[in-house]
């Protein structure tokens, strides 16, 4: 299995790479994602979900060891939790960095989630960026959730 997850996080890569957007699994529900340092890209999915550009998006990050690159002051408590929380967590930070601007909220927070899933993880580390992550729906829609982990990603260009 961990080779077809390879494998697919490869596929998903070259879609991220050259600025596509992707339809994947993540530790919660179907997400629609792409480079979150790719202001384009970002740009795509806003105009995809029909979404109101002032609404900021979930950022995902494949480790706690990469997030000081993203968020300069970090809370000791904070990193306790995300070091010791064994279920997918969400935090908002009010001072984030290197990001795509469009990801931001209007004032000026970012949230973001440090995966557990295998294909995310491999996804995000292959990239050297996190990823957007925002549910497959129309606004207004419910979200798309995951039945079980045989699903494979697509991607589009």
């Amino acid at each position: 299995m961990n080779n077809e997850i390879e494998s697919e996080a490869i596929k998903c890569l070259e879609v991220l790479k050259v600025g596509g957007i992707i339809l994947y699994p993540t530790d919660t529900i179907w997400g629609i994602g792409c480079d979150a340092c790719n202001e384009k890209a970002v740009e795509r999915i806003i105009k995809l979900k029909k979404r109101s550009p002032d609404k900021s998006m979930i950022v995902l990050l494949d480790t706690v060891n990469n997030l000081n690159h993203y968020v300069p002051e970090l809370n000791e408590k904070i990193l306790e939790i995300l070091n010791t929380t064994v279920r997918p967590t969400t935090i908002v930070y009010n001072k984030v960095q290197n990001l795509s601007q469009n990801v931001y909220a209007n004032d000026g927070s970012v949230a973001i989630r440090i995966v557990k899933d295998p294909f995310c993880q491999i996804l995000i580390r292959k990239l050297g960026t996190p990823i957007v992550s925002t549910s497959a729906n129309i606004v207004m829609n419910p979200p798309l959730l995951i039945s079980g982990k045989s699903q494979k990603p697509f991607w589009m260009a």
